[in-house]
C-alpha cells in the first residue's frame, strides 16, 4: 500500500530479506564504524594534545621563573661595585703583579661561600682568578681571555656562553670594564657554573615523558633535563660556527645535530637513527627568557596521547558490538514484544479516559512532581506555551522567566499552596506572555504530584499598557504649547535666513548666501531632531529574544557618525573594549541610537571646556554586558539628578533641548530588559549601561 512493496514473510510470520540488502545493510555499518573510528580517534587525538599544550605552559611557564632566577643573580651592575675596592685599584695601578696577594684574598673572599661561582680580575699582561675549581676554570677563560680583555678595553661589555664536554653543563661568563677618573683600568668578571642549574631542572620533572631544553640563538642545547639532549643541536650548524667552536673548545664530540626527522606544526618526529636519541614524537612548546638571548624549550612524547586515542576508540567498537548485539536480542523478543502490544493498548486507553476531563479545560493545566519534573499537560497548556512535552520542555523551570519564580513553582511550600499570582511564561520561541498561575497539590504520587494552573491574561496587561501609552500621549499632548513656542523660533529663523539668502543672490555674494543656506540646514536639523525624539518617545516596541547586537560594532557606528564633530570640537576619544565579539539582547539600530544619544550629550557638555575627553569602556560579567560612557565636562547638576530620566527633563541651559533623549534611552533599554544609570565619576558626567549577553561571543564568519 501506499505506492511500498511489503517484504515477504516466511512460515513464522519473520519477514524475509534478500542477500543484496543484506549485503547493503553490512557495506553501510562498516563504512559507518570506519568513519566513526577515524573521528573519535581524530577528536580524542586532538583533545589529549590540547591537555598536553596546558600542562606544558604550565611547567615551561614554571621552569623559565626558575632559571630567570638563577641567572638572575648575574647582575652587571654589581661588578663594577665589586671591582673598585681599593685593593683592585691599586692592583691594576701598580706596573707588576706584585699586590696580587691581596686582590687574591679578596676574590676569594667574595668567591668563598658560593660554589658555584668564579671572580676574575685583570689588565694588560696580569690576571687574577678566584674559583671554587680553579684549574678547569683557569683553563677554560684563559682561552677566550685576550678577546674578553679587548672588548673591556673599549669599554664593552661582553657576555658568553661556554661548553665543556668534561664538565657535564655549560658556563656562562660576563665581563665588564673598571673605569678610575673616566679611564679604562682593567676588566672585572663573573663565570657560572650552570651544573646546579642543570641539575635541578633534572630533579624538578617527575614525568619521564617529559624534557626540558635551554638552547641558545644558533639552536645549542646548553642544558638539558636529559643528559643525552646536553650539547645537541636542533639542526646541523653551519660550518663556519662549527670549526669556531671547535677551536676554541677543542671538543669534536659536540654539537651532533639531534636527527629530526619531520616537522608537523608543533610536533617533531626524531629519526631512529644511530646519531639519534629516539623514534618518539614529541609536542614541543617555546618561550624566550627575558634579558637573555636564550630560548626555553618544553618537550612532551605523545605516544600517550595516541594509546590513549585507540584506547578510546576501541571502548566505542566495543559499545558498538554490544550495541548491535542488544538489537539482535530485542529481535528475539520480538514476540514478547507483540504480546505486550495488546496489554499496552488498554492501558493507553485508560489514560486517554482519565485525561478527557483535563483536556476539556480552558485552562491550561499542567502536572508535575516536587522538584519540577512534569508529567503532563493538556492541550490548552500546550497552546499556551506553542508545542507538546519535548526534551527541551520536561521541567517546569523552563517556562518562567524569572528565577525566583522557576525556584518557587518547581518546589512549592506550604505559603505558595493554594495561592494565585502573576509571572511570565515563555513560549517554544523563547516570547514570554503574562498568566495568572496557581498551584495545588493532588495527594498523590512518588514524588508528591502538583497541579499547575495557568490563564493567559494577555488582553488584560495589553488593555493596560494601552491605557498607560494614551495617558502618556495626553501628557504629551498638554505639551504641545509649550513644544509649539520652541518649533516657531526656528521656523521663524529659517524665514528670516531665506530672506537674507535670497538678498544675498540677488547681489551675486555667494559667500554669504552659501552662510545663509547653512544656516537654514542647521535650522532644519534642529526641527527634525525635535520632532524625532518625540515621535521615538511615544512608540512603544517590544524588544524580541532573537535580537542581538555587537555591541562593538554599535558603539563604532556612533563613533564613526560623530567623527566630524570630534575632530573640529577637538575632542579626544578613548576607547577600551578587550572583547570585539560581545553581543547583547537588543536591536542594534536601538543599541546605536542609545550610544549615539549619549555620545551626543557628552559633546554638547564638552563645548566649552578646556579638556575635552570622552572615554568608553565595555566589559562582561557573568550573563550581563556593562557600557559605561563618561566626559570630562561640568557633570549633572544634583537638584537634576534624581530625574534626568524622566521625559522632558534636562540639564542643559539651550533652547533646543527639549529633555526626550534620555527618557527615550531609558525606555528602550527597559523594553530590551537592560536599564542605564548615573554614576559618581568625580568629575563630568558618566552613564553605565546594563544589557542581558547573548552567549559568550559572537562567531564571525
Amino acid at each position: 500500500m501506499n505506492g511500498l512493496v511489503a517484504p515477504e514473510e516466511d512460515q513464522a510470520g519473520q519477514p524475509k530479506h534478500r542477500p543484496v540488502v543484506i549485503l547493503a545493510w553490512i557495506s553501510l555499518m562498516v563504512a559507518l564504524v570506519l568513519s566513526g573510528s577515524v573521528y573519535l580517534w581524530q577528536t580524542s587525538r586532538n583533545d589529549q594534545l590540547s591537555k598536553l599544550k596546558e600542562r606544558a605552559t604550565r611547567n615551561l611557564s614554571l621552569q623559565r621563573s626558575k632559571i630567570q632566577e638563577e641567572l638572575g643573580y648575574i647582575d652587571l651592575s654589581l661588578l663594577p661595585v665589586l671591582g673598585h675596592h681599593p685593593v683592585v685599584e691599586h692592583y691594576l695601578a701598580a706596573p707588576t703583579a706584585s699586590s696580587g696577594r691581596p686582590v687574591q684574598k679578596y676574590l676569594d673572599d667574595i668567591v668563598g661561600p658560593l660554589s658555584n661561582r668564579a671572580t676574575f680580575v685583570g689588565s694588560s699582561g696580569k690576571f687574577i682568578l678566584a674559583s671554587p675549581t680553579y684549574d678547569a676554570d683557569h683553563a677554560m677563560i684563559k682561552k677566550i681571555l685576550p678577546q674578553l680583555a679587548a672588548r673591556a678595553f673599549k669599554g664593552k661589555n661582553s657576555q658568553m656562553l661556554l661548553f665543556s664536554e668534561t664538565a657535564g653543563a655549560s658556563r656562562f661568563i660576563m665581563v665588564t670594564p673598571l673605569l678610575t677618573q673616566d679611564k679604562i683600568n682593567g676588566y672585572i668578571g663573573i663565570l657560572l657554573d650552570l651544573t646546579d642549574v642543570q641539575n635541578r631542572m633534572a630533579k624538578s620533572l617527575t614525568a619521564p615523558e617529559e624534557i626540558v631544553v635551554v638552547s641558545d640563538p644558533r639552536g645549542i642545547i646548553m642544558l638539558s633535563s636529559n643528559p643525552q639532549w646536553l650539547h645537541r643541536t636542533f639542526s646541523p650548524l653551519p660550518y663556519g660556527v662549527k670549526k669556531t667552536l671547535y677551536d676554541n673548545f677543542e671538543q669534536q664530540g659536540l654539537f651532533r645535530p639531534l636527527g629530526i626527522a619531520n616537522i608537523d606544526q608543533d610536533i617533531i618526529t626524531l629519526a631512529a637513527s644511530e646519531d639519534s636519541l629516539s623514534d618518539q614524537s614529541y609536542l614541543v612548546q617555546s618561550v624566550m627568557l627575558k634579558d637573555y638571548p636564550l630560548r626555553l624549550h618544553h618537550l612532551s612524547t605523545i605516544a600517550p596521547v595516541e594509546r590513549t586515542s585507540a584506547l578510546h576508540v576501541a571502548m566505542a567498537l566495543t559499545c558498538f558490538i554490544l550495541a548491535v548485539l542488544l538489537v539482535l536480542l530485542i529481535r528475539e523478543k520480538r514476540t514478547l514484544v507483540v504480546m505486550e502490544k495488546g496489554h499496552q493498548d488498554r492501558l493507553r486507553e485508560s489514560e486517554a479516559h482519565k485525561h478527557q476531563i483535563i483536556e476539556a479545560t480552558a485552562s491550561g493545566l499542567i502536572t508535575f512532581h516536587f522538584g519540577g519534573r512534569i508529567a503532563s499537560l493538556n492541550h490548552a497548556a500546550q497552546t499556551l506555551i506553542g508545542g507538546p512535552l519535548s526534551d527541551g520542555l520536561s521541567h517546569v523551570s523552563h517556562l518562567f522567566v524569572q528565577p525566583h519564580m522557576a525556584q518557587k513553582v518547581s518546589q512549592p511550600g506550604a505559603k505558595d499552596i493554594d495561592q494565585s499570582f502573576e509571572t511570565l511564561v515563555l513560549k517554544r520561541d523563547q516570547t514570554s506572555f503574562p498568566v495568572q498561575a496557581s498551584i495545588k497539590p493532588m495527594g498523590f504520587g512518588e514524588p508528591p504530584l502538583y497541579l499547575l494552573t495557568l490563564i493567559d491574561i494577555s488582553d488584560k496587561k495589553n488593555t493596560e499598557a494601552e491605557l498607560e501609552q494614551h495617558q502618556k500621549m495626553a501628557a504629551m499632548g498638554m505639551m504641545a504649547t509649550t513644544l509649539a513656542h520652541e518649533i516657531s523660533q526656528p521656523i521663524t529663523s529659517i524665514k528670516t535666513e531665506a530672506t537674507i539668502g535670497k538678498k544675498y543672490l540677488d547681489q551675486g555674494n555667494g559667500e554669504e548666501t552659501r552662510q545663509s543656506l547653512e544656516t537654514i540646514l542647521d535650522y532644519t536639523k534642529l526641527l527634525a531632531r525635535i520632532t524625532a525624539q518625540l515621535k521615538s518617545f511615544a512608540r512603544r516596541n517590544k524588544t524580541s529574544r532573537s535580537a542581538r547586537a555587537n555591541v562593538y560594532q554599535a558603539i563604532q557606528y556612533s563613533h564613526i557618525l560623530y567623527q566630524h564633530r570630534l575632530k573640529e570640537e577637538r575632542i579626544t576619544w578613548h576607547e577600551t573594549i578587550t572583547d570585539h565579539g560581545l553581543c547583547a539582547r537588543i536591536d542594534d539600530y536601538q543599541l546605536q541610537q542609545v550610544v549615539g544619544n549619549l555620545i551626543q550629550n557628552a559633546c554638547d557638555a564638552l563645548k566649552d571646556g578646556d579638556e575635552k575627553n570622552i572615554s568608553v569602556e565595555v566589559r562582561a560579567e557573568n550573563d550581563e554586558i556593562f557600557i559605561e560612557i563618561s566626559d570630562s565636562g561640568p557633570g549633572i547638576r544634583p537638584e537634576v539628578q534624581a530625574s534626568i530620566f524622566e521625559p522632558f527633563v534636562s540639564s542643559k541651559k539651550t533652547p533646543s533641548s527639549v529633555g526626550l533623549g534620555l527618557a527615550i534611552c531609558k525606555d528602550i533599554l527597559t523594553r530590551a530588559g537592560g536599564h542605564i544609570e548615573v554614576m559618581d565619576s568625580g568629575r563630568g558626567a558618566k552613564f553605565r549601561i546594563t544589557l542581558p549577553a547573548v552567549g559568550l561571543r559572537e562567531v564571525k564568519a
